[in-house]
């Protein structure tokens, strides 16, 4: 999954939330992209997001700027890591 289709429309995010559940129904791991793009949506926006998703994600790649949106600031790039992984990840459900 990606940031990107979050902030299409409410049906593009409904359907990643629906494709996220159909993928833990059979086991499969999700992947979600942060892939914050500033002419999508604001900051506040993506973070509201990204806090929503990040824990039923079991991996997610993010650069340190997009991370601090759905975790807050750190300038060290293992404290925003261990910040998503305290969130829980959907691996942790199964």
């Amino acid at each position: 999954m990606t940031g990107i289709t979050l902030t299409l429309s409410s049906e593009s995010a409904g359907a990643v939330d629906a494709a996220i559940q159909m993928a833990q129904a059979v086991g499969v791991l999700v992947s979600f992209d942060l892939n914050y793009r500033a002419a999508l949506w604001s900051e506040e926006e993506a973070g509201q997001a990204y806090r929503t998703i990040l824990p039923k994600v079991d991996v997610v790649f993010a650069g340190d700027e997009e991370a601090a949106l759905g975790v807050g600031p750190s300038e060290d790039s293992m404290e925003l890591a261990r910040r998503i992984a305290a969130m829980g990840s959907a691996a942790g459900h199964h």
